[in-house]
């Protein structure tokens, strides 16, 4: 599944640490560093490909680097973030 950046968003990353404004709806959500890499690969690949990354970034197990960017990719699509393909 591929996903897109919703128009209407401005995002800001300050070292590692990220925040995502909603400029149309007025909402901010805050992001951590693992946060980051997915936002930011979210537009270039698939979960599996965040995943790898995650699991390589942050020393992690396939399958917990998985669930985690599943999970997160799933919120920021429910929150209007992102848009799946």
């Amino acid at each position: 599944m591929a996903f897109r950046r919703r128009e209407g968003l401005a995002w800001q990353e300050v070292d590692g640490e990220g925040v995502v404004v909603d400029l149309e709806g007025g909402r901010m959500m805050g992001m951590n560093r693992a946060a980051v890499l997915v936002w930011s690969l979210a537009p270039q690949t698939d979960v599996d490909g965040i995943a790898a990354a995650l699991a390589q970034a942050f020393d992690t197990d396939a399958a917990t680097a998985r669930r985690d960017a599943a999970e997160f990719l799933d919120l920021l699509v429910a929150r209007g973030l992102l848009l799946s393909e």
